[in-house]
């Protein structure tokens, strides 16, 4: 049994009364409550004063356990400072430099998108596997939804739309708090059927506890799955990916074996690897003023690592619209591609 986090008292002050946080989600705040404790207990180890803390120092430290902070995890961190210096300035009146970390250099994290081979293989099982696990699977290699858009799917976000035949996920995206804000992500039938035998009690993802999954979650499931995609095949079979990846890394082709596709290898890349796919092969989509977009702006709705186009997320191009024309959509077509690929 998982023990429980201890929170510092100023930590579950902030966030009890820091109004910035309305809007988010339940598992945000208790990372950031996490991340603050952390920080406050550093603080205390080494006898600084909060209004002048060596910032770089407590965000370069290793984890508990010796290890290298991922990019991620820095992130968070800056993220929830930010947050409570800010408040600390307007509550408390206490002055720190925790506003000034936002220029704190953060090692990029590599994006190593996934061999066609291994999505290939990968998909297949989810398919045909009937679980939870393997339909949320199914939804980050075909849709490349965040892992966050993820965990915030409820019962009524899986639609099936009788009046236009099509089926889709309302998607709330990051940054996002409204239900207006919604973006809907098409899927196909046998999908739908999945999610909908499979789905939780609240939420479409549940944990066997019946409780919320978080990200990390998805991140266990992930590593395991891809793992087991990869162990199918040699590294000769996956040569040119490697000798990709390689550069990526800054290795020698030599020296690049499977398991960097493994330890690089996260859930946000699923992503970029269907926005490549796209890219590859010319899919595209229309704005709402008729101008021509790129499929992968559609699946990152971020200005995209593939072609230069800004976000698409907001109201380029209407919902309804694109459901009353879901056989030309950019997810009707990515499945042809992907049922293609070698």
């Amino acid at each position: 049994m998982r023990a429980k986090v201890r929170i510092h008292p100023q930590a579950q002050e902030f966030c009890n009364s820091d109004i910035t946080l309305i809007g988010k989600s339940e598992v945000t705040i208790k990372s950031y409550a996490k991340q603050i404790t952390y920080f406050l207990d550093w603080l205390e180890l080494q006898d600084f004063e909060i209004t002048s803390p060596d910032v770089d120092m407590f965000l370069m430290a290793p984890n508990s356990n010796g290890s290298r902070k991922s990019a991620r995890t820095i992130n968070l961190q800056i993220a929830a400072l930010k947050k409570f210096g800010r408040w600390l300035r307007k509550k408390k009146s206490i002055v720190t430099n925790l506003d000034l970390i936002e220029a704190v250099k953060v090692r990029p994290c590599t994006v190593v998108t996934l061999p066609n081979k291994v999505l290939k293989k990968l998909i297949s099982e989810a398919k045909s596997e009937k679980s939870n696990s393997a339909a949320l699977i199914e939804v980050l290699a075909t849709r490349g939804l965040r892992t966050v858009e993820i965990v915030r799917l409820k019962l009524a976000d899986l639609v099936h739309d009788k009046e236009n035949k099509c089926y889709y996920l309302n998607v709330l995206g990051k940054g996002k708090a409204l239900d207006s804000e919604k973006l809907s992500v098409l899927i196909n039938k046998p999908l739908y059927s999945k999610i909908l035998k499979h789905q939780g009690e609240v939420y479409l993802f549940e944990n066997y506890k019946g409780k919320q999954i978080d990200t990390s979650y998805i991140r266990r499931i992930v590593k395991d799955k891809v793992r087991e995609a990869v162990s199918n095949f040699t590294p000769d079979q996956l040569r040119k990916d490697l000798d990709v990846i390689a550069r990526k890394l800054g290795k020698t082709p030599e020296k690049t074996t499977t398991s960097d596709i493994i330890t690089n290898f996260h859930a946000h890349a699923f992503r970029h690897t269907l926005a490549s796919i796209c890219a590859a092969n010319n899919v595209h989509t229309y704005g709402a003023n008729g101008n021509k977009l790129g499929g992968s702006a559609r699946l990152l709705r971020h200005v995209s690592a593939f072609q230069d186009i800004t976000s698409v997320y907001n109201g380029e191009e209407a919902e309804d619209t694109r459901r009353k024309n879901h056989k030309d959509s950019v997810e009707n077509k990515l499945d042809e591609i992907l049922k293609t690929i070698k």
